[in-house]
């Protein structure tokens, strides 16, 4: 069932991203047609019935029943299949085909031009944010996976591939396309280590994309995989928060951690394993910052205000009926729990009030509503009856839209059942206090 939910979801965001798309293309024709003087007649988000709508000017504005992209419609379009009863005074001077060829054409350019003004911004943005790269065109190893081809047959941490059957390598793209058509066949791979060339035989297995959680099953793509991975450029991305070690150090935002007492850093999971297993200790980092090599040493220091609430939440399988093992936490629990933690963030009370961190579980024996707003008004009654001093009361509750499709219908349920949830059409959980809400969650 998570799996179907899951597939869904993903057609349900992919259509929400070509509307938007749709959308931005509309608005360029609307924005150019306005500055050329047409007279757009409306300008719709969504097609079909109108649900919301209004006047500006001679332009009308609306949302409409279906949630798809959207249109702009000028007057002189199609001249002679203007409606009787409109405006039809200045298409003469006004309407779309009454323009010069150059407006014309200007107006139609528009839409895929934002597009492409769009994709532009987006990369400038993404860019910006940063995104991994591997530190070099040579392929470093960053990491193997473990019981895979390449760390069964040798491959380490900082080996060089240059070649594979005799053929130099032109990047991880093209080392990835070979591996991938060499599923099940033999390759050589030229391998440099410690200044010294290896030849390193390997044979591609299938790559699997393992399940997401319990209720999956992994996903085979039909390709070669050997199971290693390049070493990326793992950067700090924001300057050290004022008060740490990290700043006391002089670490800088932008500059490149290369090593951790003497552990080469290939990833960024690679410094948070480290760090959290050297509470207390000191660490040698080496650092990259323009083109000079840094050397810097800090303590590390568990941060007591991180984290002082924590909330566990178990949703084993026959609470909704289904025979599965107890694994590891699913989607389902992680996000019902982080919402139920989220809800009671707000009222808990300071270090100062309450030097203790908490640690709240929820057990979900049977389930035919919502367990995150169970779990929510759960808490409350746990924290008060173990003395927390809590600023006030958290409670949730969990709404949901029925729609007929034939009469356009639409009912609102209140505290909705599990059966409702499932054949509903949204479903949205909000929970607080008697002076304001503290989290909200909709599903769509």
């Amino acid at each position: 069932m998570e799996s179907f939910l899951q597939n869904v979801l993903m057609v349900v965001l992919g259509l929400i991203g070509l509307s938007f798309l749709v959308f931005i293309h509309e608005f360029g024709h609307f924005i150019v047609a306005k500055w050329n003087g047409v007279r757009v007649k409306t300008f719709s988000i969504g097609f079909g019935k109108k649900l919301l709508k209004f006047r500006k000017g001679e332009t009308e504005y609306c949302i409409s029943l279906v949630p798809f992209g959207g249109y702009v419609a000028m007057a002189g379009e199609n001249p002679e299949g203007e409606g009787d009863g409109e405006d039809t005074s200045d298409l003469d001077e006004r309407g779309f085909a009454s323009k010069s060829v150059g407006a014309r054409a200007a107006i139609a350019f528009a839409g895929p031009f934002v597009n492409i003004l769009f994709a532009f911004l987006l990369l400038i943005v993404l860019y910006m944010k940063g995104v991994e790269e591997p530190l070099s065109d040579d392929l470093v190893v960053g990491f193997t996976i473990p019981n895979e081809p390449a760390a069964m047959a040798g491959i380490l941490p900082g080996d060089t591939i240059t070649a594979i059957d005799g053929e130099s390598t032109k990047g991880w793209d093209d080392f990835r396309e070979r591996v991938g058509v060499s599923l099940g066949a033999k390759l050589e791979l030229t391998v440099k280590r410690d200044g010294n060339e290896l030849k390193i035989p390997v044979v591609p297995t299938e790559l699997v994309i393992p399940a997401l959680d319990s209720g999956d099953s992994p996903t085979p793509m039909g390709i070669g995989d050997i199971g290693v991975y390049p070493r990326h450029r793992v950067v700090v991305r924001e300057n050290p928060w004022v008060g740490s070690n990290a700043e006391a150090a002089g670490i800088l935002q932008n500059d490149t951690i290369f090593e951790i007492d003497g552990h080469k850093i290939f990833r960024y999971e690679d410094v948070s394993k480290i760090v959290n297993a050297s509470a207390g200790d000191s660490l040698h980092f080496t650092l990259l910052r323009g083109a000079d090599t840094l050397h810097k040493t800090m303590v590390a220091t568990y941060n007591e205000e991180y984290k002082r609430y924590m909330h566990q939440y178990n949703m084993p399988g026959y609470t909704t009926g289904e025979a599965k093992p107890l694994r590891s936490p699913g989607r389902r629990e992680i996000g019902h729990g982080a919402l139920a933690e989220r809800a009671l963030v707000a009222v808990l009370p300071s270090e100062e009030e309450f030097p203790y961190a908490i640690r709240l579980v929820s057990d979900v024996l049977s389930s035919n509503g919502s367990t995150s707003m169970a779990s929510t008004c759960g808490s409350t009654l746990a924290l008060m009856d173990a003395g927390v001093p809590i600023k006030a009361p958290v409670a949730g509750i969990a709404m949901g839209l029925m729609k007929d499709k034939d009469s356009d219908k639409v009912a609102v349920l209140t505290d909705i059942q599990g059966l409702e949830d499932f054949l509903g059409d949204m479903d949205f959980k909000v929970t607080g206090t008697t002076k304001g809400i503290t989290a909200i969650q909709m599903d769509i």
